[in-house]
């Protein structure tokens, strides 16, 4: 061993025990183990200050993975869920809840955000959160078309899953997400209040739950609306141009109420107005979705609903610890919450 690798071993601190507390407060380990395992109840309350004193005093912590090994809990969920943008305001909602209940996640997440069906990366995540022995996965899918197999050892071992943002298409689980049939009702008649008839709907050509749910919204309102018109243009959102967009905008008959299905659809609309030489909100009014941070920088300012990705997660983080409280036997019927969005009127809309 070397002066260095000696030094390093006597500089590790000593890990603090449960011998180590009953030695500081004269009572046997098993009392220690009881009090501080929350059975403090059993004992007088001067017994248990000795305990909690001397735990305090000498910053004892207890062994979670003993503990674990002990109870068949580890108190912690794995998270996988992209950590950047709206996915990370959920994740903010989602640490906030399980810190307050004595739980922690472990967050992986798959790169790409939208995956084949085929696509193996996040089950092998899942694989190694499961190995790790979590008591639930809380997780946004990369790929709506997944089959009920993708997930067979979360089946297999009863462990809780609640999936967020985007629906399965295949098969049902616990899901937390927005109300995105009653964001795309709201979007119609915003516009329709404002006096517009001719109305477009802007979605992506990847075609996902969210859009395919507020266009359905969107054009259900529209069309119990008097001489009221909806059209439809999908784009690539990474390969949009102004050319994609530019024909449904062009000519005197052009909409003048667009419904864009998301924030990240809007930069390409803004820049394909201007070069149509159309104003927003003068020539026509514009709603996006997400409440996306530089929404409000656009000049004008976008209309656009705030989703409360926190509370999103905060409800995700709420149904975990109530699958995990049922326990593996329960297996209850899928439960599906949606949160309510909520509009923010800006400068991009404004009457006919």
């Amino acid at each position: 061993m070397t002066n260095n690798e000696a030094s390093i071993k006597r500089a590790r601190p000593k890990r603090i025990g449960l011998k180590d507390v009953a030695l500081e407060a004269g009572v046997d380990v098993s009392t220690v183990s009881r009090i501080l395992g929350g059975r403090a109840s059993l004992y007088a309350e001067e017994t248990c200050r000795k305990v909690q004193d001397a735990a305090a005093a000498l910053h004892y912590r207890p062994n979670a993975t003993a503990r674990g090994m002990a109870t068949g809990s580890t108190r912690m969920v794995g998270v996988t869920i992209p950590g950047t943008g709206y996915c990370g305001r959920i994740i903010e909602g989602i640490n906030k809840a399980l810190l307050e209940h004595g739980h922690l996640m472990l967050h992986a997440w798959n790169p790409d955000h939208f995956v084949p069906a085929d696509d193996p990366t996040q089950k092998r995540i899942i694989h190694e959160l499961v190995e790790r022995q979590v008591d639930g996965v809380i997780l946004r899918v990369g790929s709506e078309e997944f089959e009920q197999t993708y997930f067979e050892e979360i089946w297999q071992r009863g462990i809780p899953m609640i999936v967020v943002d985007r629906e399965m298409a295949l098969f049902k689980t616990d899901f937390v997400g927005t109300d995105d049939v009653a964001i795309g009702a709201d979007a119609a008649r915003h516009l329709l209040g404002l006096g517009h008839r001719r109305l477009l709907f802007v979605g992506e050509k990847e075609i996902v739950s969210t859009c395919r749910l507020r266009e359905q919204g969107f054009r259900d309102v529209v069309s119990e609306a008097p001489d009221a018109a909806c059209r439809k243009v999908e784009l690539d959102l990474e390969t949009a141009v102004v050319e994609d967009l530019a024909p449904a905008l062009e000519g005197e008959g052009h909409p003048t109420g667009v419904f864009c299905y998301s924030d990240r659809m809007v930069p390409i609309f803004y820049e394909t107005a201007r070069k149509l030489g159309l104003d927003i909100p003068g020539d026509i009014s514009v709603v996006g979705c997400g409440n996306l941070s530089w929404g409000k920088m656009l000049a004008p300012a976008l209309s656009t609903f705030e989703q409360h990705p926190e509370k999103i997660g905060r409800k995700a983080a709420e149904l975990y610890l109530e699958r995990v409280a049922e326990g593996e036997q329960a297996r209850p019927a899928p439960k599906i919450i949606r949160v309510a969005a909520e509009l923010m009127v800006r400068g991009s809309t404004a009457r006919v």
